[in-house]
């Protein structure tokens, strides 16, 4: 399942990134009409400049193809990887001997308290 998360995440960024290069020239046709369409002069009212981004706005919208499956297959992709387990390690064999054991080590309080008791 982590395997499939991955891919779809790969897919995913993979294919957003092929329709922003496609829309960068779509973008930069919509403005580039726009600016040819403006009358020739040297101030434009706000007006004027709002209707001419809402003109290249409406041409890069039509013209540009959505980003929902991308972005649908990246979150899918990566609530998979996320919630699906993961593959563990095979653990080493340890040797099994005397040196490897841990051996219990007597607290340094308790000799301590043993010795003064046994003084007396």
């Amino acid at each position: 399942m982590r395997v499939l998360g991955f891919i779809l995440l790969f897919a995913g960024f993979a294919v957003m990134n092929c329709k922003m290069f496609a829309a960068r020239d779509i973008i930069y046709g919509a403005a580039a009409s726009q600016m040819e369409r403006m009358p020739q002069q040297e101030a434009y009212t706000r007006q004027e400049v709002l209707q001419g981004m809402s003109r290249v706005g409406h041409a890069v919208w039509g013209a540009t193809d959505t980003f929902y499956f991308s972005g649908v297959a990246m979150l899918v992709g990566g609530l998979l990887a996320a919630v699906a387990p993961r593959k563990q390690a095979p653990q080493k064999a340890q040797p099994d001997g005397a040196a490897n054991r841990s051996q219990p080590v007597r607290s340094e309080t308790s000799r301590t308290s043993a010795a003064a008791g046994s003084g007396g």
